[in-house]
C-alpha cells in the first residue's frame, strides 16, 4: 500500500469515527436531560436538581439542563471543527498530523530501501565515510548495511539518511518510502 493510499484510508477512517462520536454525545445529551428531569430533587448527584446562585454565576447557566445543553454543544462544535478540517485535508489531499505516524510495515520497508541508492558503492563494495573526511574508501557495503573500519560505526538505510542528511527519523522513514 502507497504512503497516500494510507493517507487516504486513514483519513476516511477518522472521518467515520468523528461522525460516530457526533452522534454518540447528542444521544448522550439527550439521555442526559431526560435522567435529570426523572431524578429526585435531593438524591446527591451531579449535576444538582436546581443550581443555587453560585453555581447559576459559577457556570453562566441559570439552570443543570442548560449546562447539560452547553456541555454536548460545545462537545459536538468541537468534534464538527476536527471534521472539517479532515473533510479539507480529504478534499486537497493534505496529510492529517495523525496519518504522519509511522507503521511497522513503513519502517520494514525502508529498511530494505537499496542502500547502493543512497551511497556509491565501488566495485570491490567499498564507499567514503560520510562522518569523517576520507581520502580512500573505508566503509563496506554487505546486506544493506554500510560499516566503516576507521570510525568503527555502522549504518542501515534510515541511519544513512538522519545522519548524513540530518533529518529526523521519521522523516528518513517517508523519504524511502
Amino acid at each position: 500500500m502507497s504512503t497516500n493510499q494510507f493517507i487516504k484510508l486513514f483519513l476516511q477512517a477518522q472521518e467515520k469515527n468523528l461522525l460516530e462520536d457526533i452522534e454518540l454525545v447528542r444521544q448522550h445529551t439527550k439521555e442526559s436531560i431526560t435522567k435529570h428531569n426523572a431524578r429526585p430533587a435531593d438524591d446527591g448527584m451531579w449535576p444538582p436538581k436546581v443550581f443555587s446562585e453560585e453555581l447559576q454565576k459559577s457556570y453562566g447557566v441559570n439552570s443543570p439542563v442548560e449546562w447539560i445543553k452547553n456541555n454536548g454543544r460545545k462537545t459536538i462544535a468541537e468534534l464538527e471543527r476536527q471534521l472539517k478540517k479532515v473533510k479539507g485535508d480529504m478534499k486537497f489531499g493534505r496529510k492529517s498530523k495523525l496519518a504522519d505516524k509511522i507503521t511497522p510495515e513503513m519502517i520494514e520497508k525502508a529498511k530494505a530501501f537499496p542502500i547502493e541508492q543512497l551511497v556509491e558503492v565501488n566495485k570491490q563494495g567499498f564507499t567514503k565515510c560520510f562522518e569523517h573526511n576520507d581520502k580512500k574508501p573505508s566503509v563496506y557495503c554487505k546486506k544493506n548495511f554500510l560499516h566503516c573500519f576507521v570510525c568503527n560505526k555502522s549504518w542501515d538505510t534510515i541511519a544513512v539518511l538522519v545522519e548524513r542528511d540530518g533529518i529526523s527519523f521519521k522523516e528518513a522513514v517517508l523519504k524511502l518510502q
